[in-house]
């Protein structure tokens, strides 16, 4: 069987997403900076616990169903009845789940304005993110729709623009209009019906003619929950994890802190982009290789993988650890520059998942779902127990530590549930000459803190770009490439179909030709 054609495919799927990724994370930036700098810190807080909120709820109505309806579309791809089953099954079931939970929170929205906001006087903002639900649950659908159909160009178009542009447009105007933060959740919620039912017409027009009543029904709703609640409980798990921090902050400190605490919490977020990217294109050469049990030449993919997002990821890192509050400055206003500390602390645990490298994501490739699960589970409880025992005496820094030592938890926990699998360990010899290369810029930055203790916008990104010159100049002067990586690009060429010529004409001529792991 000639795998050159699905794998073509498979790459430019994975390049338009690696795209949309970085466009919808760009977008994204921007909307929380509008936002930030249009309101209070307070009101930039209570607009981060509504959206915890609404995620968390969402997640909890989606029943795990979107990774089911992708992995089953994939399975079925060739039979109409039951891909028709799968959709309509995943619609019966979901939406109205979906409604009924959006009507229970709507009857104990006082209540539950109370517990969020302190305050029962907010419950219009719990109204709004009820109403939001059905179409977040009727947006993922469609997105693991188009997935499961390897159309992933409609989820860029639907999802990482237009949902993110409307959002980005309809805030400018309620800023403009002089509406509250208020407006802002409607903002959001009004982007996600447009988003939801674009979404679904285009399922209909342009991928599967769901209501063609020539194609017979298969009833396939025990095998989507049978298959999909466990990954529902891993999914709720992960988001409760992620937003732990931030819906404790606000139960246990203030408003003020929520919103300090997520501005710096996105920007530490920043430094996991390329490390994101990478994985949506070479994750499923992963697992190719993983299905033809070629582990020995996957695990040397896995290191030059991690070597190469390490390399690319330092001095993003090691400017956020130098200049916190320039960034901060820069992206949400002088107001936050307060949040420089915990940046700090939280850019040291998510740099510390790069550090780690796809360890969640061999875990799925390998089967080991069960203990990923237990690890998120594990974590959780860890999260909150920090939050619960760190917030009250520190506040935002104490949420801070906690998410940076759940982070460290996540990944080292990970980790040894791999490392046997595939004899994965890791390899400190190709961080070296990364570090070292970062050294010469890192003692210029020092320089200028030395001499200049107020360092403006100008400055710093002055600066910046001197940073990261004088740090990939010595990247290719220490030969920081060996041969080795030339070997791994011509593996993965093979496997993708596809050649990578100028990098391949870059490693070649700037790597160590005598050594190699």
């Amino acid at each position: 069987m000639n795998k050159e054609g699905p794998l073509r495919t498979l790459l430019q799927g994975t390049l338009i997403f690696l795209i949309g990724t970085i466009i919808a994370k760009l977008l994204s930036y921007i909307y929380r900076a509008v936002i930030a700098r249009s309101f209070t810190i307070e009101e930039y807080g209570i607009f981060s616990i509504a959206l915890a909120f609404l995620t968390i709820v969402s997640i909890i109505s989606n029943l795990g169903f979107s990774q089911g309806v992708e992995r089953f579309l994939g399975y079925f791809s060739k039979e109409n009845n039951k891909l028709k089953g799968i959709i309509l099954s995943a619609i019966k079931i979901t939406l109205p789940f979906s409604i009924l939970i959006s009507v229970i929170v709507v009857i104990f929205s006082k209540n539950i304005s109370s517990l969020l906001f302190s305050t029962p006087t907010l419950k219009s903002m719990v109204i709004a993110s009820a109403i939001g639900v059905p179409f977040y649950t009727l947006s993922d659908l469609n997105l693991s729709i188009f997935r499961g159909f390897k159309l992933i160009k409609y989820q860029v178009i639907i999802k990482d623009l237009t949902e993110n542009l409307v959002k980005i447009i309809l805030t400018i105007i309620a800023v403009y209009m002089g509406f509250n933060i208020l407006g802002v959740i409607y903002s959001y919620v009004i982007a996600l019906i447009i988003s939801g039912i674009i979404g679904f017409q285009v399922v209909k027009r342009k991928v599967f003619s769901v209501f063609d009543k020539t194609i017979q029904e298969a009833k396939m709703h025990t095998a989507l929950l049978s298959f999909s609640w466990p990954i529902m409980f891993t999914g709720l798990l992960f988001t409760a994890t992620k937003w732990t921090d931030t819906l404790l902050l606000g139960l246990l400190d203030t408003k003020t802190s929520v919103g300090l605490y997520n501005a710096a919490l996105p920007i530490a977020g920043l430094l996991t982009m390329v490390y994101t990217a990478s994985g949506s294109l070479f994750i499923p050469v992963l697992s190719e290789m993983y299905r033809e049990n070629e582990t020995a030449v996957m695990t040397k993919v896995v290191y030059r993988l991690n070597k190469w997002v390490f390399l690319i990821t330092l001095p993003a890192f090691i400017l956020v650890l130098l200049f916190p509050q320039q960034l901060l400055t820069l992206l949400f206003g002088a107001k936050y520059s307060s949040a420089a500390l915990a940046l700090q602390i939280l850019a040291i645990g998510y740099f510390f998942g790069v550090l780690m490298g796809q360890v969640g994501a061999l875990m799925n490739i390998t089967g080991k779902t069960k203990e990923r699960m237990f690890v998120w589970l594990s974590g959780g409880i860890i999260s909150i127990a920090l939050n619960i025992l760190l917030i009250p005496r520190y506040s935002l820094i104490g949420a801070a530590i906690a998410s940076t030592l759940t982070f460290i938890y996540l990944n080292m926990a990970s980790y040894y549930c791999i490392k046997k699998a595939i004899n994965l360990r890791l390899n400190s010899k190709d961080y070296l000459k990364p570090v070292l290369a970062a050294t010469p810029p890192l003692i210029i930055s020092l320089v200028f803190l030395n001499f200049y203790t107020q360092i403006g916008i100008m400055l710093f990104a002055i600066i910046s770009a001197l940073f990261f010159v004088v740090y990939f100049t010595f990247v290719v002067l220490i030969k920081t490439f060996d041969i080795e990586d030339v070997k791994i690009l011509t593996i993965i060429e093979t496997k993708l179909g596809y050649k990578f010529n100028k990098l391949r004409a870059f490693l070649e001529k700037y790597s160590v030709k005598d050594k190699g792991v």
